[in-house]
């Protein structure tokens, strides 16, 4: 399901609602029990404002995505242009990379573009991609960075370091292309593991 970015009660995004007939008989109450419960005469009218907002807009159709042209790419390519199909983009509608904004060319309501930077991807990632339009976030779509000689990482979950004898890199959790290279130590990594094992046993 998409979700509405930065929710704002008082001037709410529709998505999954229709919009009402509210009567003048049926505001004018709406009104008076507002100025009944509020004592502030000017936040009593906002809060009408936002209820009747609420109650009579036209939800927006929210845009989605279906492809990524490419949806792989393999550490040490050129950098490239990444497209991202779908529909109902708009104009400000904007790429994602893992929840981060992306410079974003709008070049149809089915199409976008944004170039990736392929020099900041140092070892393998899955990383979401979404479009944020018009306040209400996509579902995403995974693109893949392929390295099988360095470890994997999973876009928004905690460091991860996998394999023996090869470099390790890793990554904080919600940055995005910053790994810093850690020495590995097959023997110690071992004695580690059968460690866990053991621990594990016991539990």
């Amino acid at each position: 399901m998409p979700r509405v970015l930065h929710p704002d009660p008082f001037n709410a995004i529709l998505v999954d609602s229709q919009a009402l007939e509210v009567s003048d008989e049926q505001q004018g109450y709406i009104r008076e029990v507002l100025r009944t419960a509020c004592s502030d005469e000017q936040f009593a009218e906002k809060a009408y404002n936002a209820i009747k907002h609420i109650l009579t807009s036209i939800p927006i159709v929210p845009a989605t995505i279906s492809s990524l042209n490419p949806s792989t790419a393999t550490v040490g390519d050129p950098s490239f242009t990444l497209q991202v199909m779908g529909s109902g983009f708009i104009e400000s509608s904007v790429i994602m990379f893992n929840g981060l904004e992306e410079p974003t060319t709008f070049v149809s309501d089915s199409e976008l573009t944004t170039d990736v930077n392929m020099s900041v991807w140092l070892a393998a990632a899955v990383v979401p991609i979404s479009v944020l339009s018009a306040g209400v976030v996509t579902d995403s779509l995974d693109f893949t960075f392929v390295d099988a000689g360095l470890t994997g990482f999973v876009a928004g979950k905690k460091k991860e370091e996998v394999g023996f004898g090869h470099p390790v890199f890793t990554r904080p959790e919600d940055s995005v292309g910053s790994f810093v290279e850690k020495k590995s130590d097959p023997v110690q990594e071992m004695k580690d593991r059968l460690d866990q094992v053991n621990k594990d046993r016991i539990q």
